[in-house]
């Protein structure tokens, strides 16, 4: 899993969880490692949220950060269910106006955070603003940790047709989404960007630490990317709308000859950049990390994030089986002792046994 890299070197130095954590857990690269992730377990995650809290600021600016982050994009999402006048798509779904504003946006929140940690410089781009909802919490992420940000659209609707897709859906005008930045945004400068991708978007070269694409069409990953790829910092990611979990990944790679898991297929095997791909968190966010070898293993682990949240009382919308699991044991009385880390190390024995009832 990803933490901060403050959080991950004093693990490493001070051993807090020594006997539950060997030190090679975070002897990686930046989103990847040669080592296998060690799934299942989630000492990490119940050590931040109690005895980390407690002693760390570390952790405390970490967890507060998200808190601080939740807190906005649940305001933005509420404030943003107005009406949409434009909607036009055959199956209704660009009658939300919220777009991905909300918790959807939280696995994009940590993980940019993480890759601050690890110094990384830069800005975010956003392809695909709709009426701005994920623009304007993109704009709180990057004002807390100091990247610039880039939102692109046609501020028309999308360009062309393409399965349920129709040319004009998604349409978000250009005033309307300023006049959203203004009322929601955090108020800092966020440089939009005007036009279909394929003539908006050359000659943009701005490093970039992330790209965050929710285009829909094939097409649309071509053009965006096959002009703002070169500009991925060394380390940076790219996260996209569409990559649905069971669907659209195998073996860390992403299949599909249409709509935007198409796109992707095309442009990695065109150019030979070779990638891994995970699902990154619910309504079919993926996450991609360029240059990443046979033999390596993406770190990042969606479920070990919102085991965090919930631990720390960051509870999303969308839980798991074992996080449901997890909150039936928290509201359990038979476990209550007085120190945090014994607490967490009780659970952690609650959760073996029912999950591994034979062991």
């Amino acid at each position: 899993m990803i933490y901060p890299h403050e959080i991950e070197k004093w693990v490493v130095e001070q051993k807090p969880l020594d006997g539950f954590l060997q030190p090679y857990v975070f002897q990686h690269e930046t989103n990847k490692s040669r080592r296998v992730p060690r799934s299942g377990d989630f000492w990490m995650e119940v050590w931040l949220a109690t005895e980390g809290r407690r002693n760390l600021p570390e952790v405390r600016r970490y967890l507060d950060y998200l808190a601080e982050m939740r807190t906005r994009f649940v305001h933005i999402q509420k404030e943003m269910m107005y009406e949409n006048r434009d909607a036009t798509h055959q199956l209704g779904h660009d009658q939300c106006t919220a777009g991905w504003a909300g918790d959807s946006m939280m696995p994009i929140a940590a993980y940019l955070y993480y890759l601050h940690s690890r110094g990384l410089k830069g800005s975010v781009l956003e392809c695909g603003v709709f009426k701005g909802g994920s623009t304007c919490c993109l704009s709180w992420i990057c004002k807390s940790l100091g990247f610039g940000l880039y939102a692109a659209d046609s501020f028309e609707g999308l360009p062309s047709s393409e399965g349920h897709y129709g040319r004009g859906d998604f349409k978000g005008g250009y005033e309307e989404v300023r006049s959203n930045l203004k009322r929601l945004g955090s108020g800092m400068t966020t440089n939009l960007i005007k036009g279909f991708y394929a003539d908006s978007l050359k000659g943009f070269n701005e490093p970039l630490v992330a790209i965050w694409l929710d285009v829909d069409l094939k097409q649309s990953v071509l053009d965006a990317l096959g002009h703002t790829y070169s500009q991925l910092l060394p380390n940076g990611v790219i996260f996209s709308d569409g990559l649905v979990d069971d669907v659209d990944f195998e073996q860390e790679r992403i299949k599909g000859e249409c709509g935007e898991p198409g796109g992707f297929v095309e442009f990695f095997a065109s150019r030979g950049i070779p990638y891994k791909a995970k699902p990154g968190g619910p309504r079919g966010l993926g996450l991609i990390v360029p240059q990443c070898a046979d033999d390596e293993n993406l770190l990042y682990e969606h479920d070990k994030l919102v085991e965090l949240f919930k631990l720390a009382e960051l509870p999303g919308l969308y839980l798991t089986d074992r996080d449901k699991q997890l909150e039936t044991i928290l509201q359990s009385n038979s476990w209550k002792i007085t120190s945090p880390l014994r607490q967490a190390r009780r659970i952690m024995e609650k959760l073996w046994t029912h999950t591994n009832p034979r062991a």
